[in-house]
């Protein structure tokens, strides 16, 4: 009986070897809780981020953000002799409040062997590569939300050239929020300088350049990326399985 016990806290402590102090890891309720099914798991190096909010300790989050690359992905349930497309979006950009950038597209990756899934070895060919969930600061808890699809047989998945290579006109972020993605993962280009500055807006402690307004931001990314309409042109239909993970840059 002790035995069990102290496996089950082992399952849901991890101990941060920087503070020594204790992680606790929440799982997903309600209807964030609701968006997870059939199984589907996403892991990371030490971190089973399947249908979780993910703790500020022991450095997940920065991990998540910096360091790690794309998560493994299970599915116990797949069919070995079937394919499968793998997508994962962020439809929380920049803020759940107000998404104005849904879905930033974070991975696809198509022609995934059922076996591989399985196995939990997952390979298959990239369409578009993995970025790391990286939200904002101050923008509150960001969903990664990961989708897979049976893939229809026959059917050439893709994406068009103005999909790659998109680009959505922004003027109406604050001055800190876009000098923030500017230094993360995001790339941004620029009519005057690169740095979005609002009227009236400061510099001080920016690290950005003084104005040169008035300014027009090209966004070259993934964001407001229309993936109903990419799941209905490639007839992918419903999901066989979903997870999502939660993270918040504070």
């Amino acid at each position: 009986m002790l035995a069990l016990v102290a496996l089950f806290v082992i399952s849901r402590l991890t101990t941060s070897l920087t503070d020594n102090t204790y992680c606790t890891f929440e799982t997903l309720r309600g209807g964030d809780g609701d968006f997870c099914r059939k199984g589907l798991e996403v892991l990371y190096p030490g971190l089973d981020a399947s249908c979780s909010v993910i703790p500020n300790c022991a450095e997940y989050r920065e991990s998540l953000m910096s360091d790690w690359g794309p998560p493994e992905v299970k599915f116990p349930f797949a069919r070995a002799d079937k394919k499968y497309v793998l997508i994962m979006v962020d439809p929380d950009a920049p803020n759940r409040a107000e998404p104005t950038m849904r879905f930033w597209r974070h991975w696809l990756v198509k022609d995934i062997s059922g076996q591989n899934l399985i196995d939990g070895n997952m390979k298959g060919k990239v369409i578009s590569e993995y970025q790391r969930p990286h939200p904002p600061h101050g923008a509150g808890y960001h969903r990664y939300q990961f989708f897979l699809y049976e893939q229809p047989v026959g059917e050439d998945i893709s994406m068009t050239d103005r999909e790659r290579g998109h680009y959505a006109i922004k003027t109406s972020f604050t001055f800190a929020a876009v000098c923030d993605f500017w230094k993360q993962q995001v790339q941004y280009e620029q009519v005057r300088g690169p740095c979005l500055h609002a009227r009236g807006a400061g510099v001080a402690d920016t690290g950005c350049p003084l104005p040169q307004w008035p300014a027009l931001l090209l966004t070259k990314g993934t964001g407001s990326w229309d993936m109903d309409k990419f799941v209905e042109n490639f007839r992918l239909g419903t999901p066989e399985a979903t997870s999502q993970f939660m993270t918040r840059n504070v």
